[in-house]
């Protein structure tokens, strides 16, 4: 009787452990990420979840989809920034240039 409890307990965690939660969600995330870079904060926000999933999932059980998310997480929080950035500068270009046409 003890012993089949003890062997159930150690399918749930076998079953706990294989499981690729985490990993789906960050793969989906990081796609996401990409996607919606042109908005940089929600890019950038998506990212960063789909970068923390695919870590956690890394460390339960690393697998290919685990590593799939981790990297398009982190090209998406890239290319957000970038964005990012690139609108910043767009912003002031602008507003120079209005400041010298209309003084």
């Amino acid at each position: 009787m003890v012993v089949k409890k003890v062997s159930k307990v150690k399918e749930n965690k076998k079953i706990k452990q294989d499981s690729n939660g985490y990993g789906i969600s960050g793969l989906v995330l990081g796609i996401g990420s990409i996607i919606f870079s042109w908005v940089p904060i929600f890019g950038l926000v998506v990212g960063i979840i789909g970068l923390i999933f695919s870590i956690k999932q890394r460390g339960l059980s690393p697998n290919n989809i685990a590593t799939a998310g981790f990297a398009t997480s982190i090209i998406g929080i890239v290319l957000s920034l970038v964005c990012l950035i690139w609108m910043i500068f767009g912003v002031l270009i602008i507003f120079k240039l209005v400041s010298l046409l209309y003084p």
